[in-house]
């Protein structure tokens, strides 16, 4: 038997096997990576409308806050300015 012949045939098929391993390993990356892309972006469908209303509520406070502090005649600058808006 050549030993050369057959150190090298162990070679090559370690390389095979290496290489398929790998090929398969990112081949599985990859596919996790638009597998969590897609789930992002169902998550994002999903949840928008909730974080939209979040938001909203958040700001209507914030809103809500300032104009509890207003005297009535800032109150009433407000007034005019919301009504001027409404007609554009």
């Amino acid at each position: 038997m050549d030993k050369e012949a057959w150190d090298l045939t162990c070679r090559w098929h370690i390389q095979k096997v290496k290489n398929f391993y790998s090929d398969q390993w990112c081949d599985l990356k990859d596919a996790l990576e638009e597998l969590l892309k897609l789930f992002m972006i169902t998550l994002r469908i999903v949840l928008s409308p909730f974080a939209w209303i979040l938001i909203l509520a958040v700001e209507l406070r914030c809103y809500y806050k300032q104009l509890k502090t207003y005297d009535k005649e800032s109150r009433e600058r407000v007034r005019k300015h919301i009504e001027r808006s409404e007609k554009n």
